[in-house]
């Protein structure tokens, strides 16, 4: 049986958070954009996507 359901905003802004402190700890010198879907997996999990970025001066 499917565990799949609609995130509150409030747990959307808790994934969001923990996320994006993870991401902010890893690669200190990128920008990092964190996108939580609606929706949780088939399991009730939480997705996301992460995009970090990086910019470089050229000589």
């Amino acid at each position: 049986m499917s565990k799949k359901r609609i995130l509150t905003d409030a747990e959307k802004r808790h994934v969001h958070e923990i996320q994006m402190t993870i991401g902010q700890a890893r690669f200190p010198d990128h920008n990092i954009r964190i996108v939580v879907q609606h929706e949780t997996d088939d399991d009730g999990n939480p997705l996301w996507t992460v995009t970090k970025t990086r910019e470089t001066e050229k000589p």
